[in-house]
């Protein structure tokens, strides 16, 4: 799944950059004819979904480690996220570079203390899939490929060129796979907290309490970026729609989507993660078809 992942990222960040694409809705018109505007309105209700969830999940963290109701607790994912539809594709550039790093490096070295700290792979349990969530391994495996590329074609579609080629487009996707791989080898130690709604920091928190903060601090900065990218694809697609400043768009795009995402995490991730999903593998058949 991780090379599928790196194959289809390179190439849509190759196609973006021959296109000379602005949004997603030229990469779909050209790839998808007819069923670009189709797919160009799932995507747009994609973004607008994905970054409620986002919303909810940095609030549900800043209720876990603060005490602090969701509504408020997600104010500061909010306000970054808002930063970073700022100057051109800079703003959300400026936040990863400064974030992203950090982000990595504190889940990858606690998600290698848990291992090394852990013993071999449990027995599974018999869980009960919520919302669209599939039973079968396989299948939700090929969701989270579908899921993620849906929103690196958005990305991946926006950026100018000076912000790299396929290559760098590959290097990232190939990260994400190992860590996504290396998540997944923690997990399986300790299936019980997988019924938990943010089952890594349950099991931080059960294994390794010291490692709590440090570890909220790491879920809240991919969720906080993930948002952030979220909300600037769709806000450069809709500027090419209507002629409005990005800082607008954003504000207007937040006052909608902050109702929504007081619904809370869980109840958005189990029904809106795999419809898209779903609806990504159904794009990435007509791609290779």
């Amino acid at each position: 799944m991780g090379c599928l992942l790196v194959f289809f990222t390179a190439s849509l960040r190759s196609l973006a950059l021959k296109l000379g694409s602005f949004s997603y809705r030229d990469l779909w018109m050209h790839l998808l004819g007819r069923l670009g505007e189709t797919a160009d309105c799932l995507t747009s209700l994609f973004l607008f979904m994905s970054c409620a969830i986002m919303l909810a999940g940095s609030g549900t963290v800043m209720q876990d480690v603060f005490s602090l109701p969701l509504p408020l607790g997600m104010l500061p994912c909010m306000f970054l996220s808002f930063l970073s539809c700022r100057g051109g594709g800079r703003g959300l550039m400026g936040i990863n570079y400064a974030l992203v790093p950090i982000k990595m490096l504190i889940i990858t070295g606690v998600s290698l203390y848990l291992l090394h700290t852990t013993g071999p792979p449990a027995e599974p349990l018999e869980l009960n899939p919520r919302g669209l969530v599939s039973p079968c391994w396989g299948i939700n495996a090929l969701l989270y490929v579908a899921y993620n590329l849906l929103f690196a074609a958005v990305i991946l579609s926006t950026l100018p060129p000076c912000y790299g080629g396929p290559k760098g487009a590959a290097m990232g996707a190939g990260l994400m796979a190992i860590l996504a791989h290396l998540l997944v080898e923690v997990l399986k130690s300790h299936p019980e907290v997988l019924s938990e709604p943010l089952p890594l920091l349950a099991l931080v928190g059960k294994r390794a309490p010291y490692l709590y903060p440090v570890y909220a601090l790491a879920l809240w900065l991919a969720m906080t970026t993930t948002a952030a990218a979220n909300l600037y694809g769709l806000v450069t697609r809709l500027q090419s729609l209507f002629p409005f400043s990005p800082e607008g768009w954003a504000l207007l795009l937040l006052l909608f989507i902050y109702p929504l995402a007081c619904l809370g995490f869980t109840s958005l991730i189990v029904w809106v993660y795999p419809l898209f999903g779903y609806i990504g593998i159904f794009l990435l058949i007509l791609l290779l078809w």
